[in-house]
């Protein structure tokens, strides 16, 4: 059976550039097979994105003050304690809906082998689903003091942007490598046959 590098040759006549270029394009994640090639690789816009945002918000960290910080380490407690009001109501009820469930499954009195395997089966299941029992509210402590929860808050923009800086880096890396992956390829068989195409048909 033909793979999707021998599927062209399978159906025709290839020469060695079609195949080799065929092939090559398996080092382009997700890449259509009649999209350009191009003769540059860039990293990705979001890497970049994703840097200057954490650029940002470690500017907005550093410029604000300790009262600032008292406000929004407030606000930002309150967001948690209603996204953990939500969800823990929300896992309460499935939880009473699955005993209640595992409570009629163990009243059930299989009459079959075949019957009492599945009554093992379907506890099974439900054990599966709340293997740490019943949900529990999160005991998020007290509020720190708005200067400490500045510094910790200063840390973590920090220690995002180099974290973000480090992926720009590989994704520098990796671009560099493709280009002069492809640079090679093209001075040994020309331009790819499918960037060619898309070029003349104005791509």
């Amino acid at each position: 059976m033909p793979t999707g590098h021998t599927r062209k040759l399978y159906e025709g006549e290839q020469t060695l550039a079609e195949f080799a270029w065929g092939c090559a394009r398996s080092r382009l994640y997700d890449w259509a097979e009649d999209r350009p090639i191009p003769e540059r690789f860039e990293p990705e816009g979001y890497t970049l994105q994703s840097l200057e945002e954490a650029k940002a918000n470690l500017a907005a960290a550093e410029a604000m003050t300790v009262e600032e910080a008292a406000d929004a380490m407030r606000a930002e407690r309150a967001k948690v304690e209603r996204f953990d009001r939500e969800h823990f109501e929300v896992a309460r009820v499935r939880f009473e809906r699955f005993e209640a469930m595992a409570k009629r499954v163990r009243d059930w009195a299989p009459k079959t082998r075949e019957q009492a395997e599945l009554n093992g089966l379907m506890l099974d299941e439900l054990r599966t689903e709340f293997r740490g029992g019943a949900p529990e509210k999160r005991d998020l402590g007290p509020l720190p003091d708005p200067a400490e929860w500045l510094r910790r808050k200063r840390e973590e923009a920090r220690h995002t942007v180099d974290h973000h800086e480090a992926v720009l880096a590989r994704a520098r890396e990796s671009a560099e490598r493709q280009t002069a992956f492809f640079a090679a390829l093209r001075a040994e068989f020309g331009e790819d046959p499918a960037t060619e195409r898309a070029r003349k048909a104005g791509k």
